[in-house]
């Protein structure tokens, strides 16, 4: 949390109490998270303490990385193998609201404290298990690093380029992420327990984490074949690939607010304006004759300097920033992205900055950590920072599926948070403007079978998945008319998200200030690129832009090599689970005070949250981690190597001296290697050999590994067949059921039951429904509305469409395919998913069909 614009209302979060079990990074970071918005949590740790208090703990930056998990926190210390102990903790637990667990399956199975076992133990509470894999299923017992976990999860497979090996993301972030989605599945489990009086339990991969960023990914192999690899080394110098300037990187997108007539006036280039220019695919085949267009005007100018410049006129552009930067922005230093403690310094003498932003909250004090994290055993309490056990909730309050939320925002974060609310139950409207379609109904993501057809806008497979199970109206919100439904609409609202520009809402008549007069309990996400404070409030910004300057490219590329980007839209997925952590803790806060408020998210500063290591490494000895491709932080030899067959790749990583050895006598014979190192070695062992046999071997013995997935690959594992992390939605015009990405996380309890819902609605679907039932306008009024432009059944002039040209990107293998027989394999995985759902439970949870009207039902 950051700085908040009332001080009068208490911290709302204040009655939960936490109990976190286990050494894991990604809980303890979800437990720290609880802290942050006021629950009293208790980390329990083993005689001598967890791990990252030893200041040789690989990666732990001699105990920082373990101040910044616990900050806010108690410590009690518990031998779980003693009987007596595992009595004091089932004690503890009994009263407890949230348990967050991170121990490892097998030992939780012998200690006999599985997350079953522990939600056995609660009254009315909720248990989150984080583990790699999940609790159960046939990988729940291999191990997981983070090269492991971007591996399987299929993130690795789009990043790095077609002419090397895949590369992982830098540093360590879907340790920290999956903690995210922890943090805000267990308050809405807490939610839910409370309108239910139903305990909970959430069992989390981080794995999933990684593989759930994959939307459009899979959705492109899904609903039209496609199906990705990585990026040419040179690529379309405008599609937000660092590009090298006098004294570092920026990245700048090509939009369709910036063509390349705008570009070529950036640049002073008139070249830019050329037809051979005009479409992405053209821009890859021609990147070199690009990029030495581009060459000289780069080069004449400082990386910095053009970011601000160029953001200022409106264009999408980022700039690749290390940690020093960073630490010294002056919009992170508005926005309160960093918090210090007395008597923590870094090596200037200096206290040391740390991470600490999840976003503003103008209905709450400020809330940032009090209390660094605690001495071993430390367990003093004080009346002011106990919470009170399964709190009660308001008399009223909706549940989960009662809630109504308004959604505003276009394209991937609002709206992926707004499908995954939606997935909980909730009545989600999304409200889109008659004159300007949402980018996602356009090409962003392919059309069906590559096919437009007569509706283009209704026929887009990303737009499938990130709003997946809503209702879909047109209002102009320019209009007298439609600001008055839209009020009208907010008065029976819960939510209301938007992600515009800031300011446009408040020059609309529309801003929180004026809307929380028609209805003070509602809550308000507004999401955008950099907040609504601070010197950089007003520039525009798109993942590709985000993902360089919050930094997470800086240290992601080869060894050696330039600046990368990988996955696709990552700082939209850190927004989408961050702002979900942010909804929820405010509908629990409004179980306590009946009011709500405004949360202001800035994507930018979620960045520095999930890169603690380069934020605290560059205070404590003045250095930046370099780029370093798929070392990992804390493993002693760790790599990818090709193995037999097309695109076939092997991850593996070896964190001990003894996994080391065992790793060599397998792939040599011997525990030495004279004049290779250990990736030589391995990448000689397996170029005769399967990928998925040989990390089944090093597995076997004990070792991380695992084949880098892709899109095909991963509709057929079996850990997500067993998790039905796919879930199978229909109800689409000529298209047969087509799986899509569900959740993280599994779920049962809690009165309610979390699946997709339904199809992504059709523009304007549910107008007449809507208008009618909601905001009382009769079914003449939305005629005569339809007629002034006020209303629209069907979209104001939209763009021609056209089916997708892969040619050249088939030509330079950044795809692999496009169409063939991927029906067939989407089939079959649909007739697995199916399969492992009972046939009178099919419609409520592998499957989620919709008849004609669409949405949730």
């Amino acid at each position: 949390m950051s700085v908040s614009h009332e001080s009068t209302t208490s911290t709302e979060l204040a009655d939960l109490v936490v109990v976190e079990i286990g050494t894991g990074l990604s809980g303890a970071f979800a437990a720290r998270i609880l802290g942050d918005f006021g629950a009293a949590v208790t980390k329990i740790e083993p005689p001598g303490g967890d791990p990252l208090r030893d200041p040789s703990w690989p990666g732990g930056l001699d105990g920082l990385l373990f101040e910044y998990l616990n900050w806010n926190k108690r410590s009690a210390v518990l031998d779980l193998g003693d009987s007596l102990d595992r009595d004091r903790l089932r004690e503890r637990i009994r009263t407890a609201d949230i348990v967050v667990t991170s121990l490892d399956p097998a030992q939780a199975r012998s200690l006999g404290l599985t997350p079953a076992d522990l939600r056995s133990w609660t009254r009315q509470g909720v248990v989150v298990s984080v583990t790699g894999f999940g609790s159960d299923g046939p990988y729940a017992d291999l191990a997981a690093t983070e090269l492991i976990v971007q591996a399987l999860g299929g993130v690795m497979s789009i990043s790095g380029a077609t002419e090397r090996e895949p590369v992982k993301r830098g540093l360590r972030q879907s340790t920290y992420y999956a903690g995210l989605n922890a943090a805000y599945a267990a308050m809405a489990g807490v939610y839910a327990s409370r309108t239910s009086g139903e305990s909970a339990l959430i069992d989390v991969a981080v794995r999933d984490c990684v593989a759930a960023e994959l939307v459009m990914n899979q959705s492109l192999y899904a609903f039209l074949g496609v199906l990705q690899s990585r990026p040419p080394a040179t690529a379309d110098p405008f599609g937000g690939y660092p590009l090298p300037c006098a004294d570092g990187f920026v990245t700048v997108q090509a939009s369709t607010a910036a063509p390349m007539c705008r570009l070529a006036e950036l640049f002073g280039e008139p070249a830019l304006t050329l037809p051979r220019y005009a479409s992405k695919e053209r821009r890859t085949a021609l990147a070199g004759e690009l990029r030495e267009i581009l060459a000289p005007h780069l080069e004449a100018v400082a990386a910095r300097e053009l970011f601000v410049d160029a953001s200022k006129d409106g264009f999408l552009v980022g700039v690749v920033q290390d940690a020093s930067q960073m630490l010294g922005c002056d919009q992170l230093e508005a926005r309160g992205a960093f918090q210090s403690f007395p008597n923590i310094a870094g090596h200037t003498g200096d206290p040391m900055r740390f991470p600490a932003s999840l976003g503003r909250f103008s209905g709450w004090r400020e809330t940032v950590p009090t209390r660094r994290a605690p001495r071993l055993g430390e367990e003093s309490q004080s009346t002011s920072d106990v919470g009170d056990a399964a709190g009660a909730a308001r008399p009223g309050e909706p549940a989960l599926d009662q809630l109504r939320v308004l959604d505003l925002s276009q394209v991937f974060a609002g709206p992926y948070l707004g499908g995954l609310l939606a997935d909980f139950g909730a009545d989600v409207v999304k409200i889109e403007s008659p004159y300007r379609l949402d980018q996602a109904r356009t090409d962003y993501g392919g059309y069906f079978d590559n096919d437009p057809g007569e509706d283009p806008w209704n026929r887009t497979s990303t737009f499938q998945v990130i709003n997946r199970g809503k209702r879909a109206i047109s209002l102009d919100l320019k209009s007298e008319r439609g600001t008055g439904i839209f009020r009208r609409l907010v008065a029976g609202a819960d939510i209301v998200i938007e992600n515009f520009t800031p300011g446009v809402l408040a020059r609309l008549g529309l801003g929180y200030e004026a809307l929380r007069k028609i209805n003070p309990r509602l809550i308000m996400l507004s999401n955008s690129g950099f907040g609504s404070t601070g010197p950089w409030s007003g520039f525009k910004a798109q993942g590709t832009t985000l993902e360089a300057t919050m930094g997470i490219s800086r240290y992601t590329g080869y060894h050696g090599g330039p600046p990368m980007k990988a996955g696709q839209s990552y700082p939209d997925f850190l927004a989408t689970w961050t702002g979900l952590v942010g909804v929820f803790a405010a509908l629990l806060g409004r179980q306590r005070t009946g009011r709500g408020q405004w949360i202001d998210l800035g994507m930018y500063e979620l960045g520095v949250s999930v890169m603690p290591e380069a934020i605290l490494r560059h205070q404590v000895d003045g250095k930046e981690y370099e780029r370093v491709g798929n070392d990992e932080i804390d493993a002693l030899a760790s790599g990818v190597v090709s193995c037999a067959g097309d695109e076939e790749w092997l991850a593996f990583s070896a964190t001990t001296d003894e996994q080391v050895q065992r790793l060599l006598r397998i792939v040599s014979g011997a525990a030495a290697v004279r004049g290779r190192d250990v990736g030589t070695a391995v990448a000689e062992w397996t170029t005769d050999l399967e990928a998925a046999k040989a990390a089944r071997t090093l597995q076997e013995a004990g070792i991380a590994a695992g084949k880098v997935l892709d899109a095909r690959d991963l509709l057929a594992d079996p850990q997500l067949v067993h998790r039905g992390f796919y879930e199978v939605v229909d109800g689409f015009r000529d298209l047969s059921p087509r799986p899509i990405i569900g959740r993280p996380f599994t779920w049962s309890g809690g009165g309610i039951e979390v699946r997709t819902r339904g199809r992504a609605p059709r523009f304007a679907e549910h107008t007449t429904a809507v208008l009618c039932d909601d905001a009382g306008v009769s079914p003449d009024e939305v005629v005569a509305d339809s007629r002034t432009g006020a209303v629209a059944l069907t979209p104001k002039n939209p763009l021609p469409a056209s089916a997708n040209d892969y040619s050249e990107m088939l030509g330079n293998r950044s795809i692999l395919s496009v169409g063939g027989a991927y029906s067939d394999v989407v089939a079959d995985a649909v007739a697995s998913l199916c399969a492992r759902v009972p046939a009178s439970e099919k419609t409520t949870a592998a499957v989620a069909t919709a008849d004609e009207h669409g949405g949730a039902q």
